[in-house]
């Protein structure tokens, strides 16, 4: 059975890095501008202290925490495409075998600019999205943590139009 693999994911460092490079170099600039403006003006370094926990606490902390919960979901998981069905295994055992016949309806929860095709680069937690594929007997969800293009798999691989539901901050259950 194992011999029809086509295509097998996981959680690595290049999806780690995928998304979170938005947030990591919004941190990096902001820290060098900081840092910059602190060592040339003492009396700023209050006013850019505040800066930088505005930047860490609402900019970028909701990206870190949905890469967190991702993350937490899909760490153990491997997501095996074949050419008739979906396979997720956890912790090495097949949990979920889902044939592309048996799929009903693929929900997709994203930011608006995914929705239309767009780079979201405003805000770095608009980059995290996900789907839930419902069959008859059950609901799957994969995050593009496992899967990088949720959209490409639902349209190409499963054939099926998705129903789209636009969402600033995408948290997984």
């Amino acid at each position: 059975m194992t011999d029809d693999i086509f295509t097998s994911y996981k959680v690595t460092c290049n999806g780690h890095f995928r998304l979170l490079n938005v947030s990591l170099s919004i941190l990096l600039f902001g820290l060098v501008g900081d840092l910059i403006v602190i060592i040339r003006d003492e009396r700023s370094r209050n006013f850019m202290l505040c800066v930088i926990m505005v930047m860490l606490f609402i900019w970028i902390g909701p990206a870190f925490y949905l890469h967190y919960r991702y993350y937490l979901k899909s760490r153990y998981q491997e997501l095996r495409l074949r050419e008739n069905s979906l396979e997720i295994f956890e912790n090495g055992i097949l949990t979920f075998t889902i044939f592309k016949k048996d799929v009903e309806t693929i929900h997709l929860f994203m930011s608006p600019a995914l929705v239309e095709d767009k780079i979201p680069a405003s805000a770095p937690l608009l980059a995290y999205n996900y789907m839930e594929i419902n069959t008859a007997n059950f609901s799957v969800q994969i995050n593009n943590l496992l899967f990088p293009d949720l959209k490409y798999l639902a349209r190409y691989y499963f054939d099926k139009s998705p129903i789209y539901h636009k969402r600033i901050f995408a948290n997984i259950d």
